[in-house]
């Protein structure tokens, strides 16, 4: 791989982030009020109410999670790793550690399709390991895919459309 490819960072477009800013805002409003109205009706919600409030709940903190990630994640390309930066726990991915490299291509009915990069890892006990690693999304997400391919000869590659 070149030594160009070594120090990039990449993070997800602006387009993206602001979306995530948006659906964290309004995901963050949804647990406000929701936590509110469990709070001070809590005794008056009949069995159902609260348990499909605490659902809804336990429902929404994933798609925060998400929405946080999307903000604040920055991937780095080293000499020996991979490092996924994020504030909630960052994992760095060495090369030698990864088997496989899949683009898996998704189509949303009335969309252009997608791809998303997964990493297969060797697990503890031997067997690989999915990881989600990234998407599309990412500014410069084709050259990433492109980095870590080069960077992992000893991996099987699935990356063809």
């Amino acid at each position: 791989m070149s030594q160009a490819c070594y120090g990039m960072s990449y993070r997800y477009s602006a387009r993206t982030r602001r979306q995530a800013l948006l659906l964290l805002i309004a995901g963050g409003l949804a647990v406000a009020t929701l936590v509110a109205i469990l709070v001070t009706r809590w005794a008056t919600l009949s069995l159902l109410g609260r348990g499909l409030g605490l659902l809804l709940l336990l429902a929404l903190l994933p798609v925060l999670r998400a929405q946080w990630l999307r903000l604040t994640v920055t991937y780095r390309v080293l000499p020996d790793r991979l490092e996924i930066v994020a504030p909630l726990g960052g994992r760095a991915i060495r090369w030698e550690q990864i088997v496989e490299v899949r683009r898996i291509r998704f189509q949303r009915p009335g969309q252009p399709p997608r791809w998303a990069c997964t990493l297969l890892m060797r697990g503890r006990r031997g067997n690989p390991l999915p990881y989600y690693a990234f998407d599309d999304q990412v500014q410069g997400a084709a050259t990433l895919l492109a980095a870590i391919v080069a960077a992992t000869p000893q991996a099987v590659h699935q990356v063809n459309e």
